[in-house]
């Protein structure tokens, strides 16, 4: 298992599962990534994580989650190749407030936690 090598965002696929994200800065921020992406889509839950760690797509956003919506994705997007963390960069864990960003590399990541946040 591999994540895409897509380091470009007008390139990446985005995915999330929720319309509507609860954190106004949030969904700002998605509104601008889904605007610079080639694709994206809304649903698919799990699968989308699970496309991340196989390279299908390169990027999912979601906010609002629980620990166990997410603890067990980490070590396989990781163990692809990926980075997982919250809308700030800082590395999930259980007591994380529930937004996850998921993508296919640092350099991506990089991307969208400059452009949620500025």
């Amino acid at each position: 298992v591999q994540t895409s090598k897509i380091k470009d965002l007008k390139k990446s696929y985005v995915c999330t599962s929720g319309l509507y994200f609860d954190n106004d800065h949030f969904r700002k921020g998605f509104d601008k990534i889904i605007q610079q992406t080639r694709y994206h889509r809304f649903g698919g839950d799990c699968y989308m994580y699970g496309m991340v760690a196989s390279g299908y797509i390169e990027i999912v956003l979601e906010d609002t989650l629980k620990a166990h919506d997410y603890m067990a994705l980490v070590p396989i997007i990781e163990g692809a190749g990926g980075k997982v963390s919250d809308k700030y960069g800082k590395n999930i864990n259980i007591h994380s407030e529930g937004s996850v960003i998921a993508s296919a590399n640092d350099q991506l990541h990089k991307q969208l936690i400059d452009i949620i946040n500025n």
